[in-house]
């Protein structure tokens, strides 16, 4: 069986893409398919994430400003052919409390 490094469930891959972020609980790490977004931006040996209907390649990791709060830099990984940015919830709730109501994800610092 094949172990599975980088996983995301709602990650589609597309040339049309959506300039939102999904907030996905089954997501691994955080993903971002523009280069742009990226603070920092480093070329790693090729690597690919498995999402909800496809595998694809990753070309890099950086950090990249998420609008939480006053802005937080994390960790990301450039999946360019995705056609969403992913924000995993796994990787947020150590600091951050995620609250699901609908359609929406409520971010807010952690209580302590």
């Amino acid at each position: 069986m094949t172990q599975v490094k980088f996983r995301c469930n709602i990650a589609e891959f597309s040339e049309t893409k959506n300039p939102n972020a999904y907030v996905d609980s089954g997501a691994t790490h955080h993903f971002s398919y523009r280069r742009s977004s990226f603070c920092t931006h480093e070329a790693i040996k090729e690597e690919n994430v498995q999402g909800a209907n496809a595998t694809s390649e990753i070309v890099g990791k950086g950090t990249i400003s998420l609008p939480i709060g006053g802005g937080i830099d994390v960790e990301a990984y450039h999946a360019p052919k995705f056609s969403s940015n992913i924000i995993s919830v796994g990787l947020l709730q150590k600091n951050f409390e995620i609250v699901f109501s609908e359609s929406i994800a409520g971010i807010q610092a952690a209580s302590l």
